[in-house]
């Protein structure tokens, strides 16, 4: 989910949530959504960095095949990502 505004997020929207939902980046407004949006967070620096070096090498005369290159990310969990009907304090499937 990459709603900004959290418009689409079915909380904000008054439905009950049926299932577990997860945004990818963490922007401010995920923590004060009901529930709290669990997100996947990236580093935008390193997203950068990495985006320019590989740029500048291009520029610079690397005709090497592309190739994929994998950063860090991290989960943030909020309330948003249980499953539904899922107890924390009651262990899985009881």
């Amino acid at each position: 989910m990459d709603d900004p505004d959290g418009q689409d997020h079915p909380r904000a929207a008054g439905h009950p949530l049926p299932m577990a939902i997860v945004g990818f980046d963490d922007l401010p407004l995920a923590k004060r959504l009901d529930p709290p949006l669990t997100v996947v967070s990236q580093d935008p620096v390193a997203v950068g960095s990495t985006a320019a070096n590989l740029l500048f090498a291009r520029i610079a005369g690397d005709r090497s095949a592309p190739r994929k290159v994998v950063l860090l990310t991290r989960l943030v969990e909020r309330r948003s990502g249980e499953r539904p009907g899922h107890r924390p304090d009651r262990p899985a499937g009881t």
